[in-house]
């Protein structure tokens, strides 16, 4: 199971350490509503199975190669600007992983920094602001769900993907059946997380939505897939190529 959480931590631990919950070939984002501090975040792995992967000046990637053995805990140290440091446990839980966790050190909404404003430009724009090459095909379609791909904008590591959405049955949900991935430069392929999705009306019976997510540093590609239940994925793959010179 798939999970976004939010973690409360203290640089004291005096709750006890603060637990992640890892998986091998699965990206896990973690955010603080502070700066990270010089160094950036340091793990304790002897056997070199996890990565950890910058993304801005207060969140990382966390990149297990495979599932900690059972019983395992790897010490995560997080430096904070202010000379603090928390202390994070990392395990592996059978069935369970966590593709996001927000460290709160206090009560923040850490996903609110301008990222659903773009997506919701990005919805209710009359034109397609893309970014990324898009040639050939748009269409996914797996079982009586299906997806046309209408613009990705990369913005630094953030990429916004929107699209049209149909299916069959009003109960299917967007968010389980659409995944995203990350092809990096030594071929390895990360399931990448998602920060947020935006949503508005579109012609019935499809609906417009805008999927915020987070590439890792060496990502060469964007997978885009639908999966439909009980049946195979269809899936297209976009260079992370700019279109436009950065100023």
């Amino acid at each position: 199971m798939f999970q976004q959480r939010a973690v409360r931590a203290s640089a004291d631990d005096s709750g006890g350490l603060a637990e992640v919950h890892v998986a091998g070939g699965t990206a896990t984002l973690v955010s603080l509503d502070v700066p990270l501090g010089p160094g950036g975040p340091r793990l304790e792995d002897a056997h070199g199975l996890v990565r950890l992967v910058p993304v801005d000046g207060s969140s990382f990637l966390i990149l297990p190669a495979a599932d900690l053995p059972e019983g395992e805990r790897l010490l995560l140290f997080v430096p904070l600007e202010r000379g603090a440091s928390l202390t994070l446990a990392l395990i592996s839980v059978r069935d369970e992983v966590d593709t996001q966790v927000e460290l709160l050190l206090q009560d923040s909404d850490l996903l609110a920094g301008g990222l659903g404003d773009v997506a919701r430009l990005l919805n209710t724009s009359r034109t397609e602001p893309v970014e990324l090459v898009l040639t050939g095909k748009r269409l996914l379609k797996s079982g009586d769900t299906c997806v046309r791909l209408k613009s990705v904008l990369r913005l630094d590591h953030h990429v916004f993907v929107s699209f049209l959405f149909w299916a069959e049955r009003p109960s299917a949900d967007a968010r389980k059946q659409v995944l995203f991935r990350a092809v990096m430069e030594d071929g390895s392929v990360v399931a990448l997380p998602v920060l947020r999705v935006s949503t508005v009306s579109s012609v019935s019976p499809a609906r417009q939505y805008t999927f915020v997510s987070v590439l890792p540093e060496g990502a060469r590609h964007l997978e885009v897939a639908v999966r439909g239940e009980g049946v195979a994925e269809d899936m297209l793959s976009i260079p992370l190529v700019r279109v436009r010179p950065t100023p």
